[in-house]
C-alpha cells in the first residue's frame, strides 16, 4: 500500500513540474514577442512642394543589406535633411513600423540639397532587428516639416 501512495505522489509531483514548465514556455514565448506598432499616418505622398522620392529599384531582394533612396529637388530653394530614415511594412491595407535593434540608434547627420538637383543615399539594413521579408514596404524621409514615403517592395531572391 506504502508503494501505492509513493507512486500517486511521485506521479503528482511530475505532473506538476511539467505543468509548470509548460506554463513557463508560453509565458517566455509571449514576452519574446514584440508588438507591432501601427503608424499614426496612413497616406502619404512621395511629392510634395518640388521634392520627390523614389527608391534606386521597385523591388529588392530579401537577401539585400542596403537600399537606395533617389532624391529630386525640383524646388527653388536649398534642401535640406537627415540620414535618419524609417521603414514601415504593409499589413493587410496597414502600415506598421519595421523594429530596428534594441540599443540601436539612427544616424542622424544633415545633408544638403541644392535646388534642382538630384541626389541618391544609400541606407544599411543592419540597424533591422530582422531582415526583411516578402511584403510592401515604404521608407520614409523627412525634409523638416514634410515626411515622404518610397515605396517598394521585397520578394525571394
Amino acid at each position: 500500500m506504502k508503494k501505492f501512495y509513493m507512486f500517486i505522489i511521485f506521479s503528482t509531483a511530475v505532473f506538476l513540474v511539467l505543468a509548470a514548465c509548460q506554463q513557463n514556455k508560453s509565458q517566455t514565448k509571449e514576452n519574446s514577442e514584440i508588438k507591432l506598432v501601427k503608424t499614426e499616418v496612413q497616406d502619404m505622398q512621395s511629392s510634395r512642394d518640388g521634392i520627390t522620392v523614389s527608391m534606386e529599384k521597385e523591388k529588392y531582394k530579401t537577401t539585400d543589406n542596403t537600399i537606395t533612396l533617389n532624391i529630386q529637388n525640383n524646388s527653388g530653394t536649398e534642401l535640406n535633411y537627415s540620414s535618419g530614415f524609417s521603414l514601415e511594412k504593409k499589413i493587410n491595407s496597414t502600415w506598421f513600423y519595421v523594429p530596428i535593434k534594441e540599443g540601436r540608434g539612427v544616424d542622424d547627420m544633415g545633408h544638403r540639397l541644392p535646388a534642382k538637383k538630384t541626389k541618391s543615399e544609400t541606407y544599411s539594413l543592419d540597424s533591422l532587428r530582422d531582415k526583411l521579408s516578402p511584403g510592401k514596404y515604404r521608407l520614409i524621409q523627412n525634409f523638416g516639416a514634410t515626411y515622404l514615403a518610397a515605396p517598394f517592395e521585397v520578394v525571394e531572391p
